[in-house]
């Protein structure tokens, strides 16, 4: 009995916060289904994690605050919930520091998109991408390449919704 009145207690706590009593909702929301996102990242110390910069989501992928949080960055992916065309989440990977190089960039899903990649594309020389389904780059991973400047990958086989962290880099 005392489990249930402990899972009520936060029932009722999120309940709280969702309607605005008690504490306040974050600056930003995480992404949710249907939604589009930019993630502007930098440029990683060799083996670390890339650095957020940024992360503004919207309804739709034509939103002003798209389009002004991707100024002065790199296009280098995008990871769609669904296969391409089939709706979803998606979610712009955008670097500040210009095109993939052999180093590349690491990122780490959270909220929504976390485990939840069947597709993408990539653009700027990012034509070497390994996907890992822990984050910190760890656990089964998943390589796709191709010599060319930009890459699309229509399903992610056996890595789909397995996702957590990806390492995109030039070959």
């Amino acid at each position: 009995m005392r489990t249930k009145i402990i899972k009520a207690a936060i029932g009722f706590s999120a309940a709280a916060v969702v309607a605005g009593i008690g504490l306040a909702a974050p600056a930003q929301a995480a992404p949710q289904k249907g939604q589009h996102c930019v993630t502007v990242i930098g440029k990683a110390a060799k083996g670390k994690m890339s650095p957020v910069v940024s992360k503004t989501c919207a309804d739709g992928k034509d939103a002003p605050s798209l389009k002004a949080a991707a100024a002065s960055s790199t296009l280098l992916m995008v990871a769609y919930e669904n296969t391409v065309g089939n709706g979803g989440a998606q979610m712009e990977i955008r670097g500040n520091a210009g095109p993939c190089d052999i180093d590349g960039y690491r990122y780490r899903f959270t909220g929504y998109m976390a485990n939840r990649t069947s597709a993408f594309q990539t653009y700027s020389y990012c034509n070497l991408v390994t996907g890992y389904d822990l984050i910190n780059y760890s656990g089964d991973r998943m390589t796709w390449r191709n010599g060319l400047p930009t890459m699309y990958v229509d399903y992610v086989g056996a890595m789909n919704d397995r996702i957590e962290s990806l390492w995109i880099r030039r070959e």
